[in-house]
């Protein structure tokens, strides 16, 4: 139970830093970043850390990755 609150409280607090960023929901960067959130824990843990001024490079970096962006 307490490793589902804290996934959640992860999850809440990427997609709250997501929304202040400003990319709409029809932007590739917003669905590459949910993608991420969901794909390991470990990478939620880096968006958090971030600055905000690095998020967007770390999302097309991982879109391309993936194959996404």
């Amino acid at each position: 139970m307490l490793v589902e609150k804290h996934i959640t409280d992860d999850m809440d607090a990427c997609m709250d830093k997501l929304e202040k960023i400003g990319w709409g929901t029809q932007d590739p960067k917003y669905d590459t970043a949910i993608l991420l959130f969901g794909e390991n824990p470990d990478l939620r843990k880096v968006w958090l850390r971030l600055k905000p001024e690095s998020c967007e490079n770390w999302i097309r970096n991982a879109g391309s990755k993936y194959g996404l962006l």
